[in-house]
């Protein structure tokens, strides 16, 4: 039903009520049945009016989504994981805590390319990693900081012969940056596992920017059309000891 229907209803439903109340001022009981006749069709009219408007001005508008164009594009470019949470890990982040020099196993290294789709800037205020478990639940990984360490390649027997990458982390590209309109910016993301999970466990990228605008985007590790990640480049620049670090989880180490 229309809109112009429903008020059209009320309109005529009204001059029937009138007419009634019209007949029955002038004659009184005289014209009572005629009244009751005019009027029962008036409120029948008037109902179907004003149920009608309800529906079209109240209760359709609720129904109605409102369809918002993305506000950034979120590509998963690879990266190398591993399912259990323990110190058994290739890949490490070295940085300075409250013990000095620090190493912590990197359990998750995700390649992230992330475009802005609003046509203004966007400054990134945080973005969280999940993964789900056997249960369905979604587990929120533990961020390690990519801009305040260096990444590096070794094992527990290789500590003194420690190979270090100069890896391109999204921390690092996105601190302060300003994102233009179409812009992208690429980077490695690092996260330590809150506990074990399963292999090739679905995981899912948030994001949101100071301008309130955020996005979600499911990923899937493991799957065959991964993209081509630019910034995937582990150039080794450095061989150093790390025999003398701390080692820690970065969730246990005592910050700075």
């Amino acid at each position: 039903m229309s809109g112009w229907i429903a008020l059209a209803g009320i309109a005529i439903g009204s001059i029937l009520l009138a007419i009634a109340l019209t007949l029955y001022g002038r004659q009184g009981y005289n014209n009572l049945l005629l009244a009751l006749i005019w009027g029962a069709a008036g409120y029948f009219v008037f109902g179907i009016g004003l149920s009608g408007g309800y529906w079209y001005y109240v209760l359709k508008p609720a129904k109605v989504e409102v369809t918002r164009p993305p506000a950034f594009a979120i590509t998963y470019a690879g990266g190398f994981d591993k399912n259990e949470r323990d110190f058994d890990a290739l890949v490490w982040i070295k940085y300075n805590s409250q013990l000095g020099c620090t190493i912590s196993p990197i359990h998750k290294a995700v390649m992230i390319r992330l475009t802005n789709l609003q046509p203004i800037d966007s400054v990134i205020e945080t973005y969280v990693m999940e993964v789900q478990n056997p249960n369905g639940d979604w587990v929120k990984l533990i961020r390690m900081d990519g801009s305040k360490g260096r990444v590096y390649s070794l094992t527990k027997d290789e500590l003194k012969r420690a190979k270090g990458f100069d890896l391109k982390t999204l921390d690092s590209l996105i601190a302060g940056k300003r994102i233009a309109p179409n812009e992208t910016v690429e980077g490695v993301v690092l996260f330590e596992l809150p506990q074990s999970i399963a292999p090739k466990a679905p995981m899912r990228f948030y994001v949101k920017d100071f301008g309130g605008a955020s996005m979600t985007q499911r990923v899937y590790p493991g799957e065959k059309n991964w993209d081509f990640g630019q910034n995937w480049q582990m150039k080794a620049v450095e061989e150093t000891d790390l025999s003398k670090c701390a080692v820690r989880f970065y969730s246990e180490a005592p910050y700075l």
